[in-house]
């Protein structure tokens, strides 16, 4: 049974821009705040070409837009979308899921969300936006900083539904919110897809707050597996993807709290050497396996990779990864 949906923000080129929250009032939980989700379509005089024989996901945490300074050559939104049109380096995708997206953050994204402005690129793509956390004593020009989660899609999104995890810790201070995901499903025809982009806790640099973030990490993945299985229709892909902050390879509790619910890391046949989307501690070589993506159906995989080439490096604090994955 699928909870009722959140209100849904429809965006329209040229439309002013609106805050998507309710500000916490006094004594209230500013964790599992009230947001719409923003969900738009790009215009286009003819539909984007379907293709449904099977889906390309691309991944990727685009580090506040370009903007969050945790990435040696970050410029902003610009050379983050040419590296996702570079098909010499990355496939053409049909779903991009990305996290720590900005919106109305004036130092980071000009008013319009990172969904937003990627999409805009993809002439009849539809994109959806989740808030994650509230920057509140950022500047914003129209009242609210927000990072979040979003999909982008060649195919119409319904059933748009975000949720924040019962599971949190070690948030970093003036924040509200709280980690998060955002799912869809994908009118591919067939049984369809279900789709969810999420970004898991990372806990804060102490011996503590790290270890908490372990196990808050492995409650998430159990429960966002959970809410996938008991949403999907008879005959539906999932899948879900993001930012896990999951370093301990095979043996992270996150990875464990996906497989005990049902999910197949996409990425299994790739030897840990080759999959590190994030650097080391000394913020040198990518080598820490961050980001993932998992799928209810195992061996229906048809190529899995990493952005690996020097340019894909350094955009964000991330490399991207992708998956084509069979529909039959």
């Amino acid at each position: 049974m699928r909870a009722a949906l959140p209100a849904l923000l429809w965006a329209s080129a040229g439309a002013t821009l609106l805050p998507l929250c309710v500000p916490p009032t006094e004594g209230q939980d500013d964790t599992f705040i009230t947001c719409e989700v923003e969900v738009g379509e790009i215009p286009s005089d003819t539909p984007a070409l379907p293709r449904t024989t099977n889906l390309t996901v691309v991944e990727y945490n685009i580090d506040r837009n370009g903007g969050g300074g945790d990435g040696p050559r970050e410029a902003g939104l610009d050379p983050i979308s040419s590296l996702l049109q570079n098909q010499d380096l990355l496939p053409e995708f049909d779903v991009l899921i990305m996290s720590e997206v900005a919106r109305g953050c004036d130092k980071w994204s000009s008013g319009a969300s990172g969904a937003e402005a990627i999409a805009s690129h993809y002439p009849g793509f539809h994109y959806a936006y989740a808030v994650e956390f509230v920057n509140f004593d950022d500047a914003s020009a129209i009242g609210e900083c927000s990072i979040g989660n979003a999909i982008i899609s060649r195919y119409p999104l319904s059933s748009v539904d975000s949720f924040t995890f019962s599971s949190q810790c070690c948030r970093y201070g003036g924040r509200w919110g709280g980690r998060s995901s955002v799912c869809a499903d994908l009118e591919v025809g067939g049984g369809g897809v279900r789709i969810c982009s999420t970004h898991l806790e990372s806990g804060q640099p102490n011996a503590k707050m790290v270890l908490e973030g372990t196990y808050v990490r492995e409650r998430q993945a159990a429960e966002l597996a959970k809410k996938l299985n008991e949403e999907g229709d008879e005959g539906q892909l999932l899948l879900l993807g993001g930012d896990m902050n999951a370093p301990l390879r095979k043996v992270d509790p996150t990875r464990l709290g996906f497989e005990h619910g049902g999910f197949a890391d996409v990425h299994d046949e790739l030897p840990w050497s080759e999959r590190g989307t994030a650097p080391d501690e000394a913020g040198g070589k990518v080598a820490v396996p961050l980001d993932m993506i998992y799928s209810s159906k195992e061996g229906n995989v048809l190529d899995a990779g990493v952005c690996s080439d020097d340019e894909c490096v350094g955009w964000s604090d991330h490399v991207p990864i992708f998956a084509t994955i069979a529909l039959d």
